[in-house]
């Protein structure tokens, strides 16, 4: 038996017995589910990964716990919870970024309320003694701003395309935005910030920033009127950027910002929750905001307070490649968003539902697999496909050379019950015969667990399946190779020769039999050969031959009435390629060459069986 993993076509060549061709790659039924991955955690808040198998959990508590491929953990990679502020329900340790350089200069980067519940945007560094551990006295405070409300803090940092750190801000919390910071150019709340780690003290601020150098706005500004995006990422592919907002007590929201933008976007809060008003005061001309790609009523049956997602980049859920993935915190829903290019608008399609909610965050793992964190739960699963595992084992019988039309296809799934027996012969009622079965069959299988496998198996009769014998000059030839050749005039053996041509002896009916590597003879269809004396061209009939060169029809005139004629005509290399007789014709004979090759021609005219000649003509195209 040999093995193939999932998606697999099998392609089989009907070339007189079955032939195995190298398979091609075909797409499998998912089987989706929400698998748990690994317990234990104190309010998960988010997942990031650091370029290699491991990925990092964020405890709202002010701790990083290390999970490797079979979800252990055991300790901290880091612990500044004397630092961290969580009491509050949405204050503590919110973000974290691993640096693009990581395996290089050990930098990653946290964003977490201080004990004063402040904002602080910090960069540590791993433990030169210990590099699965973070230090923790390592602190470089990049950046820190006071918070007028316990909410909505936002928190995420997220290292872009560019390489520059990407951090994400609330608007400072109460409700309804009291202070319009999301419209405030001069605050860092309620915006995107960018800056540069790698260079400056404790920053650079990148020169393309859409602010740089300005007076009436931050230079760290990168986009702005948001009011608390919770969890948004970088499709890993595209560079695009996803933006969940969540929404104030009507629309939650998801923003979209394109890899080659130039920044400067504004989202619209708080003059627009989604694409609604809220409040108009002040300068909110709809104009200069971009509006969201999807909402959805906030405290309606999708939930009330959105997390945004990824952009699915795994391997093991093909259906779901490219599909930006994202759910609801209160309701535990998780949702795909669907482009309908009839509407030209987005949709969500529900994929999973957590009981109970508490969804706080999406992670995706180095390969690009997505994993769910459940808040109170304490736990993290992932999403699988679980006929990704699906394997299948085949073996074929082949069919006797000499019975060609028969033969049986075994296919048994790992995790199915019994195997499926494919066969055809012929009289089948699956029409799986060779004269019938050219082309694509289709079947599909599936497992004990609703898993279904689809394959193709292809009968192809293909052209030039048995040979045949070909005439050129005074040889004939076999057109298919082979080991040995057997020669049969008149179904007598002539000839067994490892040579594919015969030079015939005599006028009379031909058969061919080749015989393969394998032993298995495959027999042509009876040939004709005639060995002709080619006539000398003589004039003794007092006939007229017109028009020559002939193009159509050649005209044989005599001065009296023919009342029998026998025609012979050659080629040029003494081939008879007709022969035939004429009665009681009158004085012209029309003999028609509108279907002859263009050449030469010798036609041998014999009249009432005494008197022949032989003219020369040539056939024009």
């Amino acid at each position: 038996m040999k093995s193939i993993q999932l998606k697999t076509i099998f392609t089989f060549m009907f070339l007189i017995k079955l032939i195995f061709s190298a398979p091609e790659i075909m797409e499998a039924q998912a089987s989706l589910e929400l698998q748990e991955f690994s317990t234990g955690f104190a309010n998960p808040l988010g997942i990031e990964h650091a370029g290699d198998d491991r990925i990092f959990v964020i405890e709202k508590r002010g701790t990083l716990i290390s999970v490797d491929t079979d979800g252990n953990h055991s300790g901290f990679f880091l612990d500044i919870r004397n630092r961290v502020r969580s009491s509050g329900g949405e204050q503590g340790l919110l973000g974290l970024a691993f640096h693009p350089d990581f395996t290089q200069n050990g930098f990653f980067f946290v964003n977490y309320t201080n004990n004063s519940g402040a904002t602080v945007v910090s960069r540590f560094s791993v433990d030169p003694d210990n590099p699965e551990s973070g230090d923790e006295d390592s602190e470089v405070i990049l950046m820190e701003f006071s918070q007028p409300f316990a909410n909505h803090n936002g928190g995420q940092l997220k290292f872009g395309p560019d390489g520059y750190l990407y951090i994400f801000t609330g608007d400072g919390g109460s409700g309804g935005d009291p202070i319009n910071a999301g419209q405030d150019p001069l605050t860092f709340l309620g915006k995107i910030l960018r800056i540069d780690v790698d260079n400056g003290d404790p920053y650079a601020i990148p020169a393309d920033n859409p602010f740089f150098g300005s007076d009436f706005e931050l230079d760290e500004i990168w986009a702005w009127g948001l009011r608390n995006p919770w969890r948004n990422s970088f499709d890993r592919l595209t560079g695009d950027l996803w933006i969940a907002d969540v929404g104030q007590n009507r629309r939650e929201e998801i923003n979209f910002q394109p890899a080659d933008s130039p920044g400067g976007e504004n989202y619209g809060w708080r003059c627009y929750e989604g694409n609604i008003p809220f409040n108009l005061d002040g300068d909110c001309d709809p104009e200069e905001f971009v509006f969201p790609v999807y909402e959805y009523v906030t405290g309606g049956p999708n939930g009330c307070s959105i997390t945004g997602g990824y952009v699915y980049r795994g391997e093991s859920i093909p259906d779901l490649y490219g599909t930006y993935i994202f759910g609801d915190f209160c309701s535990g829903l998780i949702f795909t968003l669907d482009w309908d290019s009839t509407s030209m608008e987005y949709s969500a399609n529900q994929l999973f539902n957590i009981f109970g909610g508490q969804l706080a965050s999406f992670g995706e793992d180095v390969n690009g697999e997505l994993y769910v964190t459940h808040y109170s739960q304490g736990r993290i699963s992932k999403i699988v496909n679980l006929c990704n595992d699906i394997e299948l084992d085949y073996e074929w019988t082949l069919p006797d050379c000499r019975d060609s039309n028969n033969g049986m296809l075994s296919l048994e799934l790992n995790n199915a019950e019994n195997p499926v027996q494919v066969s055809w012969a012929d009289g089948d009622e699956s029409g799986l015969s060779r004269e019938s079965a050219c082309g694509l069959i289709k079947f599909t299988i599936s497992d004990n667990r609703g898993c279904e496998l689809d394959f193709v198996l292809d009968l192809e009769c293909s052209e030039g399946l048995f040979p045949e014998i070909l005439e050129s000059g005074d040889s004939l030839f076999s057109s298919a190779n082979g080991v040995l050749y057997l020669w049969y005039l008149a179904e007598e053996l002539i000839k067994e020769s490892k040579e594919s041509f015969l030079v015939p002896a005599q006028t009379g009916t031909y058969r061919l039999e080749v015989r393969d590597e394998n032993d298995c003879v495959y027999t042509s269809e009876a040939y004709d050969f005639i060995i002709s004396n080619i006539p000398e061209v003589s004039t003794d009939l007092e006939l007229l031959l017109y028009p020559n060169p002939v193009r159509n029809v050649l005209y044989v005139e005599a001065p009296m009435s023919i009342k029998k004629a026998d025609f012979r005509i050659f080629s040029s290399n003494g081939k008879l390629v007709a022969n035939f007789t004429v009665k009681n014709s009158g004085k012209i004979i029309p003999l028609s060459f509108e279907s002859t090759p263009a050449g030469w021609y010798l036609i041998e005219i014999i009249v009432d069986k005494k008197e022949s000649s032989v003219f020369r003509i040539y056939k024009e195209n």
